[in-house]
């Protein structure tokens, strides 16, 4: 047997948000998290302002939110930002706004529709100065926009909205633009004219919606206005004859220890015959060094190196590497890349958006698009999971399985937004793919790919057996002792049976006889006594007791009647029968408590336990036994 049970049942929370972008390639895939693909950047704060759009002066969509968003020279923050609109019908305006409180990062998200077809063939975006993003997404969406997000949420999302990161809101199927500071540095990344050919661009139709990300950090103590405003400029249609794409690829696996030093290596195949013109790096502020090759194949297949396409050390403007001539990359060719990071600060880093956080990507437009290229979409339709992450460490596959079914592991929104509240669980998590050895490396992200595809299914078919795991519960005594550093959000210990616990009927068991002790403890503290006696004056005894109202000690009478407490069933008095009553009713919650708490950890043990055994032994098996077998020798 393969099976690893996990006494946490979170289920493989991770396992799915590990590609929380994750759909088929004919549908719209959501990168799982929004760093600078050709911007900078970085989380915003509350919100303000709107996002408009136009084709020189049309104006196609009304600014919301707070009205007038003053910058530092006085005007209205995006008023500030010199950058004219394109002429009629030669390309779209938009801009997002949003201030900032001193210290805080936040983004924010906002749909806009298009009011025109456009062929998008080049972009210019401006950004307030500061560090992290801004972005345009294409979406799936034409027409009108779903009035509940992807989380659950009813928002209007052609308002601004607060966003901890968008696929957690809407799908988006492209990167279409992003920005340069105000004052631009050398990495100045937008999609300049000329990059893509005239017979190039990214295919947009009227009623389309588009998604506006900013992404600020403001560092200061001061309130901060800021704006990102975006050209999409076009080319005539008759002109256009290859779609243009963005390859945005995101390791959702790294960890730098405090005041150490580690590495983040991905790798992703070429799924058809492309040409790219230029490539960009993005990481956070730990980035010493990136490099990114072009591959003959898989390197975890013996693929060798056949030329660089990208070298560099700035994370906060990286400047794009243009080809003078543009590559022509085939089919079966694989992009590997890599971030070597220092951490000088006392506290471990993972991956998340945060500018507290680590990321490392690879971007580049290129042309004709695979929407599967794009996000390194798996074969299943899981994005980020189509190659390889590689780990630094010295465990074995085995190592990694141990670890990946024991570890308690990040929610979904914790794995795709980041943050210090949530590093350490990230940190420990992410840990058990970078602490594998870079030959026991290869088969992970497949066995990870297959995880996530097959988890709910499994889940729910093993759900489905809870009424035949209750009888099992019933008839078999547990064997798994509660861990001894179990802490107090551990959930339930690991339960096998509950045969003692619930006896023949729930009533003769230790649950039952557990209760009845602390039943009669809690039906005969003082405070209960002198709440029983009071009742039995006022009802059963109310004569007796009546009567020798004027009587210091109650009277014999009222004595005799309320009576004592002694537990057995022949004493009439009153205050046994009430306390037996009592003893009685409390005797039954607790013995219903028990044994249900017992039931809920052994039937979600047991559901665990089909579930993993599900996955490693039937619909990953291959897979396990690829990532299980592998060594580092």
């Amino acid at each position: 047997m393969k099976l690893m049970t996990s006494a946490c049942f979170g289920l493989l929370a991770v396992a799915i948000a590990a590609a929380e972008g994750c759909s088929s390639s004919n549908q719209a895939a959501n990168p799982p998290m929004e760093a600078g693909t050709m911007a900078e950047g970085g989380g915003g704060g509350s919100s303000s302002g709107g996002a408009s759009s136009s084709g020189g002066s049309s104006t196609v969509g009304e600014a919301g939110g707070e009205a007038g968003v003053y910058g530092d020279t006085g005007q209205p923050a995006c008023d500030a930002i010199d950058l004219p609109a394109p002429a009629p019908g030669a390309g779209v305006q938009y801009q997002i706004a949003l201030t900032l409180a001193g210290g805080q990062e936040r983004q924010v998200c906002q749909m806009v529709q298009l009011d025109q077809d456009l062929d998008l063939n080049w972009s210019k975006g401006i950004m307030t100065n500061g560090s992290h993003h801004a972005l345009v997404y294409g979406t799936p969406y034409n027409g009108s926009i779903p009035a509940t997000a992807l989380d659950g949420e009813t928002i209007d999302g052609t308002q601004v909205q607060t966003c901890a990161t968008p696929s957690l809101l809407w799908h988006t199927t492209a990167v279409l633009a992003g920005a340069q500071h105000v004052t631009p540095g050398p990495g100045a990344n937008n999609l300049p004219q000329g990059t893509l050919p005239p017979n190039v661009a990214f295919k947009l139709k009227a009623g389309d919606f588009v998604l506006l990300n900013f992404h600020l950090l403001n560092p200061t103590n001061d309130t901060l206005n800021a704006c990102y405003k975006v050209n999409l400029n076009g080319v005539p249609d008759a002109q256009v004859t290859e779609e243009a794409g963005t390859i945005f690829w995101f390791n959702d696996f790294i960890t730098v220890p405090a005041n150490g030093t580690s590495t983040a290596e991905m790798t992703c195949p070429i799924t058809q015959n492309i040409t790219v013109p230029a490539a960009v790096s993005h990481a956070h502020a730990r980035l010493t060094n990136y490099v990114a090759n072009l591959m003959t194949g898989d390197p975890t297949a013996g693929g060798t190196m056949v030329q660089q396409v990208y070298q560099g050390t700035d994370w906060d403007l990286p400047p794009w590497n243009t080809f003078s001539t543009p590559l022509s990359l085939t089919k079966g060719q694989w992009i590997d890349y890599h971030c070597d990071y220092t951490n000088t600060q006392d506290i471990n880093v993972a991956e998340g958006q945060d500018t507290t956080d680590e990321m490392c990507m690879f971007i580049a437009p290129y042309w004709p698009r695979d929407p599967n290229l794009d996000f390194c979409i798996s074969a299943n339709g899981n994005a980020n999971l189509g190659g390889h992450s590689y780990g630094y460490g010295t465990q074995t596959g085995a190592d990694f399985l141990s670890c990946f079914w024991t570890t308690p592991q990040p929610t979904q929104v914790q794995a795709v937004t980041g943050g210090p509240s949530t590093s350490g669980v990230r940190y420990a998590f992410y840990s058990c793919i970078t602490q594998t050895c870079p030959k026991a490396s290869g088969p992970i992200t497949p066995y990870i790919d297959c995880v996530t595809t097959n988890a709910s299914s499994c889940q729910s078919q093993c759900t489905d057996l809870q009424s035949s795991f209750q009888d099992i519960c019933a008839a078999t005594p547990n064997t798994e002792p509660a861990p001894a550093d179990a802490g107090a959000d551990a959930g339930p210990p690991p339960v096998n049976g509950c045969q003692a616990q619930y006896g023949t009927n729930g009533s003769d068991g230790t649950c039952a006889a557990q209760a009845q002790t602390a039943a009669i403890a809690a039906s005969t503290t003082a405070a209960q006594k002198a709440e029983l006696t009071a009742q039995c004056q006022q009802t059963l005894c109310s004569a007796e007791c009546a009567a020798d109202a004027s009587i210091p000690d109650g009277g014999v009478s009222c004595a005799a009647c309320v009576g004592a407490f002694t537990g057995s069933t022949s004493n009439p008095t009153c205050l046994n029968q009430l306390t037996l009553a009592a003893v009685a009713a409390q005797t039954k919650t607790l013995a219903q408590d028990c044994v249900t708490q017992c039931f809920t950890g052994c039937i979600t043990t047991r559901v665990t336990s089909c579930t993993v055994d599900c996955i490693n032994n039937t619909a990953c098996s291959s897979e396990y036994d690829a990532v299980a077998t592998a060594t580092c020798n």
